[in-house]
């Protein structure tokens, strides 16, 4: 019932033509065009030609029969177009994908802490080490392990439940991942891209020996992985918060994936 090809070339790709019809109207030398989705596009522009530019946009409205809204920003602090920090000139913040921290209860709150010391670190200078090294809130610490029933997840050797609350520590163990093949275990991998009617059918003729008609080049075999989680660093398992100190926290690993948020800019 969800898949409508007319209800999307209708409001999906038309909506996209009609932005881009927009930026051909909008466009002048000293334009700077950031960002566009599908439902909305960032430009930069000299304000001596505000005026001009909502002219033209007044223009496409009445043209497309459509309603468009401006929010004015001051900086912005772009990833991609789905991940970006912008400040609006009268100083609300818009955060949006891995910048976002203000998350509702079904959301992923994991790291909450390297979220909120970048958007520190761009918007006020603070140091992100001593933010994060200076952060009070244990919370914002914790990240999560979800993994499907068939998997399993290990700490220090031990299986444990697969939602698993964590923080990265200096006096913890590895939290592992072990993940069951997707196939029979032993078999040759399936190369990409064949219809099940033809694997199956050479599948009979050659039974357990590899082809490469049907099969990956590399001879690999379907089994058993494991991965760690927050691979390289021990962690401190706390799904029951009443036996933990907290004094353990690795500090180091928060401030390395707070930097890769913005070694970008």
């Amino acid at each position: 019932p969800f898949y409508d090809p007319q209800y999307t070339m209708s409001i999906t790709v038309n909506g996209q033509l009609l932005l881009c019809k927009l930026m051909e109207m909008i466009c002048l030398d000293r334009m700077e065009f950031i960002q566009i989705n599908t439902d909305g596009i960032s430009i930069r522009y000299p304000k001596v030609n505000k005026e001009w530019v909502h002219a033209q946009m007044k223009q496409w409205e009445t043209l497309t029969g459509l309603e468009l809204e401006c929010v004015e920003y001051k900086r912005m602090f772009v990833r991609d177009v789905n991940n970006y920090i912008a400040e609006g000139i009268d100083g609300e913040i818009k955060r949006k994908g891995t910048y976002e921290y203000k998350l509702e209860w079904h959301q992923k709150h994991s790291m909450l802490v390297v979220k909120k010391a970048v958007e520190a670190y761009l918007l006020y200078g603070t140091p992100i080490a001593d933010f994060i090294m200076n952060h009070d809130d244990v919370y914002d610490f914790m990240m999560i392990a979800k993994i499907p029933r068939n998997f399993k997840l290990l700490y220090g050797g031990v299986q444990i439940q697969n939602t698993t609350r964590y923080y990265a520590s200096t006096d913890g163990d590895f939290l592992t991942k072990i993940m069951p093949p997707k196939g029979k275990p032993g078999a040759y991998k399936r190369a990409n891209k064949l219809t099940d009617e033809y694997f199956n059918t050479i599948l009979k003729e050659v039974g357990d020996n590899w082809d490469k008609r049907i099969h990956t080049g590399n001879k690999s075999v379907y089994a058993t992985t494991t991965s760690d989680v927050c691979s390289g660093y021990t962690v401190q398992v706390c799904n029951d918060m009443r036996d933990k100190s907290f004094t353990d926290i690795n500090f180091d690993y928060y401030i390395r994936e707070a930097n890769k948020l913005v070694e970008i800019f």
